[in-house]
């Protein structure tokens, strides 16, 4: 670990219990993190049981999670990985978050960013297209 990021994620198990990833940006020192509540971990956890989600799906929201504390929200936005991902804003009552694309089959991880508080925020995973 360097001086430019402070505590990784959490796994236990092979499992991402916690993950609040804290992100210190190179060139302004500004902290953002990255957080998904427990009850979101065991919503996924039992997508996961049931054979909503493959088990992978864990490696990839660590992944985007990573991706983020390396270069910082701001860039990326406009990286590859969010292209990839097909991040993209949602419209109506979900007007001031995003989502990325988990699987083929219509998976999904919505989040909110608070660029007052420097903050991303994963609001639900749904395992199908449902936004509600």
């Amino acid at each position: 670990m360097n001086d430019d990021h402070l505590p990784e994620d959490i796994f236990l198990s092979n499992r991402l219990i916690l993950t609040v990833v804290i992100i210190r940006d190179k060139f302004s020192c500004v902290t953002t993190v990255v957080q998904i509540n427990e009850a979101i971990q065991r919503k996924l956890d039992e997508d996961i049981k049931v054979g909503r989600f493959n088990a992978e799906i864990r490696d990839l929201i660590a992944f985007w999670a990573t991706e983020i504390r390396e270069i910082g929200y701001e860039e990326y936005i406009k990286s590859p990985l969010a292209n990839s991902l097909k991040d993209h804003k949602l419209k109506g009552s979900r007007e001031n978050e995003r989502a990325i694309e988990l699987n083929e089959r219509g998976g999904r991880l919505v989040y909110k960013y608070y660029k007052n508080k420097i903050t991303v925020k994963v609001i639900k995973i749904t395992a199908d297209h449902d936004y509600n």
